[in-house]
C-alpha cells in the first residue's frame, strides 16, 4: 500500500465519522442562557403586559358605553328638608344610555384589535432582539 492510498482512506473515514455525529444548533448552556434572559428581561416583561392590557382593552372598545344615572334636587327650602315645603322644590332622577352611530362600536374594535398586534408585534421584536444580542 502507498502513502497516497493511505491518506486517501483515512480522509475517507474521517469525512464518514464527520458525516455521521449528529449537528447541534445550538450548545444547551446557551439555549439555557438565552431562555433566562426572555423571562428576566424587564423590558421585555413591560411589553408583555402592555400587548395584555391592549388585548384586553380591545375587547372593551366594541362595547356600549355604561348608562348613567343622574340625580337633581331643586331649590330646596332651608329651614327643613321637607319636600312639600316649597312649591318650586323638585326631585329629579334620569336614566340614559348613549347610542353611537352605526358602524363606530366594530370600528373601534377594529382599530384596539390592530394596536393590540402591534404591541404584541413589538414584543416579538424585542424578543429577536434579544436573542440576537
Amino acid at each position: 500500500m502507498n502513502w497516497g492510498t493511505t491518506i486517501r482512506l483515512l480522509a475517507c473515514c474521517l469525512l464518514s465519522a464527520a458525516l455521521a455525529l449528529p449537528a447541534q444548533a445550538e450548545p444547551e448552556p446557551l439555549k439555557i442562557l438565552i431562555n433566562k434572559a426572555l423571562e428576566r428581561n424587564p423590558e421585555l416583561q413591560s411589553l408583555r403586559l402592555q400587548a395584555q392590557s391592549a388585548k384586553l382593552s380591545a375587547r372593551a372598545a366594541g362595547a356600549f358605553p355604561d348608562p348613567q344615572l343622574s340625580l337633581g334636587v331643586m331649590i330646596l327650602p332651608h329651614s327643613s328638608l321637607s319636600l312639600d315645603e316649597s312649591p318650586m322644590s323638585s326631585v329629579k332622577l334620569g336614566v340614559s344610555q348613549m347610542i353611537p352611530w352605526p358602524g363606530k362600536l366594530s370600528g373601534r374594535s377594529r382599530v384596539a384589535d390592530l394596536q393590540a398586534r402591534m404591541t404584541q408585534q413589538s414584543v416579538e421584536q424585542a424578543a429577536n432582539r434579544i436573542r440576537r444580542e
